[in-house]
């Protein structure tokens, strides 16, 4: 299985022109896919790929191989570092996917065993990587432009908008729209003043969505306020396509949340292995082990951190803002499930 994994991740995904040649090895610029159709198939086969390496750490750490399995998570990084240089925002969800299936299974893997401090401080350093740049405005502008034939779609090209391929074909063909709408639609600049309003309204989310957070959370009421004027104004491509990137700020802020939760706890392992007990608090890993303590992105204080019976739990208090001493949701949670809940680390050993 492992020489599989490392024959399918020396494939990148994205394809190269001209000098951009790239393999995951060479450590090379990137060249985009983006003047290429959206390849469904190929973009979850990464994550298929991921999930094979969340399995192999699995069986590594259940069969007691704790020096093997960080291998597998940083490759599972490698993974989701192919897609960071596609402008498009499915492209950028997916790489934040694949680093979440390694931050849960780091967790897993931490509750066996601890591996050694060298790969401990390696894995802090490919978590710390992974999270260090902000990708999302690049995404966005992609997606921006990719969206912007859709104003000029003339009747023939909206009957087609909601229509499925046939069996057994991608369930979402693509289409080549014309860009030019109907000559009395045209005539009445209606969707002159839609795209108007959806390119204006992206500029603002891409400005609110290059700031750090907690800052860059403001963009969920500025998305509430976008969608008011919209509705009122009679905005229709602007009022389907916006709606979607309401909540993208929030499951941002998660997203990063989890990348700090990982490398914090990876710290904590290193520190373990080098003064035999944990840390009383996150400080005491400064500055040998951090910089500076990880902050919270959804409220910008550090990240909490307390002790357990048996280890220690390391938090945030995720999007509902409140702090719940580190209380973990249950693996299942049900839809009638009100109570408040944080975003946990837990290592109980």
């Amino acid at each position: 299985m492992y020489n599989f994994l490392e024959v399918m991740l020396n494939f990148s995904p994205i394809e190269s022109y001209g000098s951009g040649q790239n393999t995951l090895e060479s450590g090379q610029n990137t060249s985009s896919c983006f003047a290429r159709p959206y390849d469904e198939k190929l973009h979850m086969g990464l994550k298929d790929v991921a999930h094979l390496a969340a399995l192999r750490t699995a069986l590594q750490v259940e069969s007691g191989d704790v020096e093997a399995w960080p291998e597998q998570i940083e490759l599972q990084l490698r993974l989701a570092g192919t897609l960071d240089e596609e402008p498009l925002v499915v492209s950028h969800l997916i790489s934040e996917s694949i680093v979440r299936m390694a931050v849960n299974a780091t967790q897993r893997s931490l509750n066996r065993a601890t591996p050694s401090a060298e790969a401990c401080k390696r894995l802090q350093s490919a978590f710390a990587h992974a999270g260090e740049t902000n990708l999302l405005p690049s995404a966005l502008v992609g997606e921006r432009a990719m969206m912007i034939p859709e104003f000029g779609l003339n009747l023939s090209q909206m009957q087609t908008l909601g229509e499925n391929g046939p069996p057994g074909t991608h369930p979402r063909p693509r289409r080549e729209y014309s860009g030019r709408s109907g000559y009395f639609v045209w005539l009445t600049g209606f969707f002159e003043r839609d795209l108007d309003f959806y390119l204006e309204t992206m500029e603002g989310v891409m400005s609110f969505a290059a700031l750090p957070p907690p800052q860059s959370l403001a963009l969920t009421n500025y998305m509430e306020t976008a969608g008011n004027t919209g509705s009122k104004t009679f905005h229709p491509f602007s009022g389907m396509l916006l709606p979607s990137l309401s909540t993208i700020i929030i499951r941002e802020a998660a997203f990063r949340a989890q990348v700090e939760l990982a490398t914090t706890a990876l710290a904590v392992e290193h520190f373990r292995h080098d003064r035999q007990r944990l840390p009383e608090n996150l400080e005491e890993l400064m500055p040998q082990f951090v910089e500076v303590v990880p902050t919270d992105p959804f409220d910008g204080a550090a990240l909490r951190y307390r002790r357990l019976e048996s280890g220690y739990v390391i938090y945030s208090i995720d999007a509902d803002g409140h702090d719940d001493g580190g209380r973990e949701p249950p693996e299942l949670k049900k839809s009638t499930d009100k109570s408040s809940y944080d975003m946990t680390f837990m290592v109980e050993r």
